[in-house]
């Protein structure tokens, strides 16, 4: 008897033409293991790139070549059996590289973990964070039209939950961790940030979005980044 699994389906729309039919982008031998939270990207040349979490501890990728179609499902990331990931994201940049960020939960603590799609193959996953006060939550990822990638993610410091950012620039990879939302430790005037979201364009701009609590109201905030410089001070929205 073999056991229910759910695997990952995809269609593909075409101006002129419509929907194709629908085909299975899974690996299908992989039974017994559930696959959900599925997640898709596009290029600027109509390749896509398919995310999707199988079981509690893998992460699988497949991607589209316009002419050719789907290639072979692929995992993303070498993790043991124990281990757990969630929260993955996933950005697809103009030119066709792809990122996909996700908390992974260590030995003592939940880290925020990277990897990098360009070309044909998948790089080795990194750690983004090296901060090791907190758990870290609710990563976020995003591309611009050089290749050049931003991830955010909220990670709960000594004092409250902070906004953090990491970037990948080509030919050098991931940076050191850089710390967007001004800390306070004053506790009329600062409170926990989460919920960060982030979105870059083609020349680079770079913003940050997420709420903040501060004198016991939230409101939202932001912060940007342009190409060659550093984070700005944060902006509070109201």
């Amino acid at each position: 008897q073999v056991a229910a699994t759910e695997f990952v389906w995809a269609r593909r729309f075409e101006a002129g033409s419509g929907w194709s039919p629908a085909e299975s982008i899974d690996d299908d031998t992989m039974r017994g293991l559930t696959g959900t939270r599925t997640a898709v990207g596009v290029d600027d040349n109509g390749n896509a790139i398919a995310l999707w979490a199988r079981g509690s501890a893998q992460l699988w990728s497949n991607r589209y070549t316009a002419g050719s179609g789907w290639g072979a499902a692929v995992l993303i990331n070498s993790n043991p059996p124990s281990a757990e990931v969630r929260e993955q994201r996933l950005a697809v940049g103009p030119s066709g590289d792809a990122f996909v960020v996700w908390v992974e939960r260590g030995e003592t603590r939940d880290d925020i973990w990277g990897v990098r799609f360009s070309g044909s193959t998948w790089d080795e996953p990194e750690r983004l964070d090296s901060f090791d006060a907190g758990d870290k939550k609710q990563p976020d990822i995003a591309v611009d039209g050089m290749g050049v990638a931003h991830a955010v993610w909220s990670q709960a410091d000594p004092d409250f939950e902070n906004i953090w950012a990491n970037e990948y620039a080509a030919g050098s990879g991931w940076g050191a961790p850089q710390l967007v939302e001004p800390p306070n430790t004053d506790p009329l005037e600062d409170g926990d940030a989460d919920g960060p979201r982030i979105s870059a364009n083609a020349a680079g701009n770079t913003f940050i979005v997420w709420r903040q609590v501060a004198n016991d109201w939230p409101s939202v905030w932001s912060n940007r980044i342009d190409p060659g410089m550093n984070w700005n001070p944060a902006n509070a929205e109201l």
